[in-house]
């Protein structure tokens, strides 16, 4: 927390809140996969927070990505609502994200000295003024 984040890694951070996760969750236990043959056609796929929730998707310990390739005519005006708030969250502002660094978050100690420095430097600027 307290290290800089390149903009790359920093985009992780920025992550659907919780009530969207939970509905795309619900929605995407509708399309796990039954057997290895169905696992390898369609994987769904989305970038969320926890590896763990994604595989227990299609009923592995851990899965970094997931794909959709089809959706189900009852839940398509589910998916759109969320895919709006996709886009909404993250594709729109892509380019904010990608230039923004993360982290730099000092602990109280840091802090401290920071505004005990800058103390010291606002006494030396008003001496000087006199």
């Amino acid at each position: 927390m307290r290290l800089k984040v390149p903009p790359t890694l920093n985009q992780f951070t920025k992550t659907l809140d919780k009530n969207l996760a939970s509905n795309l969750f619900k929605m995407l236990l509708k399309y796990r996969p039954e057997d290895e043959a169905a696992k390898k056609m369609e994987i769904p796929y989305c970038i969320v927070k926890g590896k763990s929730r994604l595989g227990a998707i299609v009923h592995k310990k851990t899965a970094s990505v997931l794909c959709l390739t089809t959706v189900k005519n009852e839940d398509k005006l589910e998916f759109s609502r969320i895919l709006e708030a996709i886009k909404a969250n993250f594709n729109d502002k892509y380019d904010e994200y990608r230039k923004r660094w993360g982290g730099g978050i000092m602990g109280s100690k840091s802090l401290a000295k920071t505004k005990a420095k800058d103390k010291v430097l606002a006494k030396e600027t008003a001496q000087r003024m006199n």
